[in-house]
């Protein structure tokens, strides 16, 4: 975990906007200590729907999920260019995963954001426990 934090830091994908970051289990979160509120709720929206699929076989086995919440979409677009006009978009860290937020999401998009967040941590489960990840 330590270099991948390491790499992220020192990756396209973080910003000094970061002050701020919550992580338990497979997610990390980093924003604005303005968006604390915003972030924190989507934490508990994740993290219940990982515990309502695993219970308490969720675990810090595999790959880790970072998750960018940009509260301008400017910030946005300098990580993930080419998905502007995109509420979400994933790319790939090492062996770890990178979601950057473009800015604050409708309720459809949240529900597709914890979607994507849970797809991600159950291929990656099967991966890690089938076959390593390159």
């Amino acid at each position: 975990m330590g270099v991948s934090v390491s790499r992220l830091t020192q990756s396209q994908y973080f910003s000094p906007v970061f002050n701020t970051a919550v992580f338990d289990g497979p997610v990390r979160i980093y924003f604005s200590q303005k968006q604390e509120a915003y972030a924190l709720e989507i934490y508990f929206k994740i993290s219940s729907r990982l515990r309502s699929v695993y219970g308490e076989g969720l675990n810090r086995k595999g790959p880790s999920v970072f998750l960018m919440v940009h509260p301008q979409h400017e910030g946005f677009e300098e990580s993930f260019s080419g998905h502007s006009s995109e509420p979400f978009a994933i790319s790939r860290l090492d062996k770890d995963f990178v979601v950057g937020v473009n800015g604050t999401l409708n309720e459809e998009n949240m529900a597709q954001l914890i979607d994507k967040v849970v797809d991600i941590y159950s291929s990656s489960r099967i991966q890690t426990v089938n076959e390593p990840l390159p």
